[in-house]
């Protein structure tokens, strides 16, 4: 199957203990796939951003910006973006444009589209990329603010 031109969202793993944990970065998909290639998770799920690549760069500098004093402790293992190649993420994707455009419209053309962190295990990561975000999976004790999906906006990342 040609992803070539296949909607996308992006997608983060860091930690340099143990690559089984990562964060996931919910942001606009993207739609250019010309510095993304190979995958995992399902195959045709996602598609790994080569290291050097604008994106790469682009993400990588967001993502240690973010880190504050953190930073000597954390490093970018690999960024992926996630395809929207199945009817259903597709209809995710067209829900999520509706929603920029009704932004656009309120907002005087401004939909104020922000890059958000959040934090994940791997396995969870591709939880979300397969089910997409769901409170059922938020942690058995409420979490700190209660039952959620906590997101840190950009450029607050973690507290510092």
């Amino acid at each position: 199957m040609d992803n070539t031109n296949a909607p996308t969202g992006l997608l983060g793993v860091n930690d340099p203990m143990d690559a089984e944990e990562g964060g996931e970065m919910a942001g606009r998909p993207g739609k250019d796939e010309s510095d993304a290639t190979g995958g995992f998770a399902g195959g045709d799920a996602m598609m790994k951003v080569e290291k050097g690549s604008h994106e790469f760069v682009l993400v990588q500098h967001r993502f240690y910006t973010n880190m504050g004093s953190t930073v000597p402790h954390c490093r970018l293992v690999e960024l992926h973006r996630v395809l929207y190649i199945t009817p259903t993420r597709r209809a995710r994707l067209e829900a999520f444009d509706r929603q920029v455009d009704a932004m656009k419209q309120k907002h005087g053309g401004n939909p104020n589209e922000r890059f958000a962190f959040h934090e994940a295990s791997k396995r969870n990561v591709l939880r979300i990329i397969n089910d997409g975000f769901d409170v059922s999976a938020a942690p058995e004790d409420g979490g700190y603010f209660g039952i959620a999906l906590y997101l840190s906006p950009e450029p607050c990342a973690i507290n510092r």
